[in-house]
């Protein structure tokens, strides 16, 4: 924004210092991978099922199966490949490259302490947060969705045709979780 102010060097490099030791206590417990560049990249895959309802007739819910792939990888590149397919035989998928501790287009990924890494993924009428909590080659998948403030549902878009349609918030039904 024009108004904010421009960040100090000396403010940014203590947050490059703390985002360097947190990956770098990641990378001691196993969930990122170390900082040359002939280590492999760590992945972790996950999977969750949500479920949420139209708001306007249909009773039916819609239940999303998700899966993911991330590469963790470098001092702080996260690569994520997503597929998903729906009760309606609605498909989708996605790739996308994100650096830690970045926002993109309303997306953040961030480390959370020594063993968690958090995505918040920020839409219109309410939030997605995705937490991947690590212990040595193990790791918990946790999803959640809140609603922002005002907002008694969410829209999303309906269909091939994109026209915004009113849902219930999505409830997380399962997930699971593995470090390669």
């Amino acid at each position: 924004m024009p108004n904010e102010p421009e960040p100090r060097p000396r403010r940014a490099a203590g947050r490059l210092r703390f985002l360097t030791s947190c990956v770098a206590a990641l990378v001691a417990a196993g969930a990122v991978a170390a900082h040359s560049q002939d280590a492999a990249p760590t992945v972790v895959h996950g999977r969750y099922v949500e479920q949420h309802y139209f708001m306007e007739g249909q009773h039916r819910p819609v239940e999303w199966t998700w899966a993911f792939t991330l590469d963790l990888s470098g001092k702080s590149a996260i690569h994520e490949e997503w597929s998903g397919r729906n009760n309606r035989n609605r498909q989708k998928s996605n790739s996308q490259q994100y650096t830690l501790g970045e926002q993109a287009g309303g997306v953040a990924w961030h480390v959370l302490g020594s063993n968690q890494l958090q995505k918040t993924v920020n839409f219109r009428r309410h939030t997605m947060t995705l937490t991947i909590t690590t212990s040595g080659a193990q790791c918990r998948l946790d999803v959640a969705f809140h609603l922002k403030p005002g907002f008694s549902d969410i829209l999303l878009p309906r269909g091939g045709a994109g026209k915004s349609t009113r849902f219930s918030l999505p409830k997380t039904l399962e997930t699971s979780c593995r470090i390669s």
